[in-house]
């Protein structure tokens, strides 16, 4: 399974794409390890900046116990998110965090469309 989220929409699907709000880029997620209260995924050809963002949002969710990426190599590998959870599905939690990052992210652009 995969997470998609377009027109402010996150679902799941099993296609392994994930796609932006804007509807023109798509990730390729892999499930790693996918628990009742533990989910690792790896993004592929994703650095840190999209993975700082959904940790620190992850982070501030009460039911995440832990939240973090890791990048073995800058070049040669592709970056691992890891979250886990009390009394709550990963997997939910994270489709959560893209929401809210996904609410922050439009307001910002009507924002500075104003400018």
């Amino acid at each position: 399974m995969g997470i998609l989220a377009a027109s402010g929409r996150v679902s799941l699907t099993k296609d392994l794409k994930w796609k932006s709000p804007s509807g023109y880029d798509t990730m390729e997620i892999k499930i790693i390890k996918d628990r009742a209260n533990e989910l690792e995924i790896e993004i592929i050809g994703e650095d840190s900046t999209i993975l700082n963002p959904i940790k620190e949002k992850l982070l501030e969710r009460e039911k995440v116990v832990y939240a973090e990426y890791s990048i073995e190599h800058p070049i040669l590998s592709n970056p691992k998110l890891y979250i886990k959870t009390k009394d709550a599905r990963p997997k939910d939690e994270l489709k959560a965090a893209l929401k809210e990052l996904q609410k922050e992210s439009k307001s910002l652009r009507q924002q500075v469309e104003k400018l």
